[in-house]
């Protein structure tokens, strides 16, 4: 019986015991997986932002390679391995090649057989922003003032800026998985021409910020954006 030890990546602990399953099949790694958002909210690859699962398989002694999977597939399977005794990461990547999640473990493969690691939950950040929009101090809605977009700006250390748009409808938007880190973050309210209706002042956001659970155990927040932003048009 194999052994995987999980590691603390990325702030967040994942994955579950693998084991070796007899067989005569050749000796390969082999994992399932789901994405989530922090909360344990089910999410796919595509809403995550996660095209990319790669699997880093590291004989002790012996070669080191990676695999890379597409996420959607939720599956993926290493070449043949021998005998030995192996340090094996698996990482949830977004469509920047950011490392936004990962499981480390080691097994020792005694004999031929697929070792499966069952089923890892890669638990992801996000950003969550809420909006309204107000015109000389009353609520209106988003076609009453021509706003069709609503962009967050995000800025990581020295990393050039990103923009992820929402439609002004939804009223809500949620980005593409981040890494924990501390970020700038800005709203702007945008019209069907590009043109900027209101723009918020950035603001800093530690998304790797920790707050303990119901089991009083230590765990990351959720980035959501409080107080919910009002965009104040005149």
């Amino acid at each position: 019986m194999s052994r995987i030890r999980t590691l603390c990546l990325l702030g967040v602990v994942l994955g579950t015991a693998g084991c070796i399953i007899d067989g005569d099949d050749d000796g390969a790694f082999i994992a399932d997986w789901q994405v989530l958002f922090l909360g344990n909210e089910l999410t796919t690859c595509k809403a995550a932002g996660t095209p990319t699962v790669t699997m880093e398989v590291a004989r002790r002694g012996g070669e080191r390679f990676t695999e890379s999977f597409d996420c959607a597939l939720e599956r993926g399977r290493s070449r043949v391995v021998p005998p030995g005794t192996y340090d094996v990461t698996m990482t949830l990547e977004n469509s920047l090649g950011e490392a936004v999640s990962g499981i480390s473990g080691t097994f020792d493969v005694t004999h031929r057989g697929l070792v499966d690691l069952e089923i890892i939950r890669f638990q992801v950040q996000s950003f969550v922003l809420t909006w309204s929009i107000n015109k000389a101090g009353f609520p209106v809605k988003c076609a009453d003032v021509g706003a069709t977009t609503v962009h967050l700006v995000t800025q990581r250390g020295q990393d050039g800026p990103i923009t992820y748009p929402f439609p002004c409808s939804a009223n809500r938007g949620v980005t593409q998985a981040i890494p924990l880190d501390t970020y700038s973050v800005y709203p702007q309210l945008l019209d069907a021409n590009g043109r900027v209706l209101d723009s918020k002042r950035a603001m800093t956001v530690d998304a790797g910020e920790t707050e303990r659970d119901a089991n009083n155990q230590l765990v990351v927040k959720r980035a959501v954006l409080k107080p919910p932003v009002t965009f104040e048009l005149p």
